[in-house]
């Protein structure tokens, strides 16, 4: 995601030209512990981790943006989402680094489109996703920050038809399993199959772009 695209995507989660701002301020280093709350839900402060979590599963809300594009027309959609995924033990890979393998057991969330002419639905399938794979990787001595990437093959269902064969990968930088507040991620739209508009003549496209805490 080029810089520009992530600075939307923080102006349009944050707030306007003060979000874009916010997130210029935002510290380089990591303070020991935070405050965390995402869409509502608070889980109380919860530290910078040092170690990976055991293996588990994990449930968290985020909020995906989406540009949609229909007509020669185009619009930033947020949505409200919740993903579900299974850890592994962590173990260490050939670069010497902690990782653990992830495997995304479902993802969903919904949003509203002018564009398409009301409510949108995005659910996880069971597509391919090629070589790519979901893991969270140390950048450091620290296991975290760590590198993260989820890959999710899924589908949009709207009031004119439903975007089928869609492919992408939430890749970026996290502080914490699961990832906190203020965590944002690139999406990238994965070349598999395409989006294809079903039981509409109507040409309808999809573009990830972010994907926040």
């Amino acid at each position: 995601m080029s810089t520009l695209d992530r600075r939307d995507a923080l102006k349009v989660v944050l707030g306007g030209i003060g979000g874009i701002a916010i997130a210029k301020t935002l510290p380089g280093e990591l303070t020991d512990s935070v405050s965390a709350e995402s869409a509502g839900k608070r889980f109380g402060a919860v530290q910078v981790m040092n170690n990976f979590p055991t293996a588990g599963r994990y449930e968290f809300n985020s909020q995906p943006i989406f540009k949609v594009s229909k007509g020669g027309k185009s619009e930033v959609i947020v949505c409200q989402g919740k993903m579900v995924i299974q850890t592994q033990k962590p173990f260490l890979n050939s670069d010497k680094k902690q990782q653990v393998n992830v495997e995304v057991l479902e993802w969903k969330a919904v949003g509203t489109s002018e564009l398409l002419g009301g409510p949108v639905v995005l659910t996880m399938t069971k597509g391919k996703k090629g070589s790519q794979t979901s893991r969270v990787v140390a950048t450091s001595m620290r296991d975290f920050p760590a590198d993260a990437q989820f890959a999710v093959s899924y589908e949009m269902k709207t009031s004119s038809g439903t975007i089928s064969g869609l492919n992408g990968v939430i890749r970026g930088v996290i502080r914490a399993m699961p990832p906190l507040p203020a965590d944002v991620m690139s999406m990238d739209k994965l070349e598999l199959d395409g989006g294809t508009l079903v039981s509409s003549n109507n040409d309808v496209s999809v573009e990830p772009v972010a994907w926040a805490c």
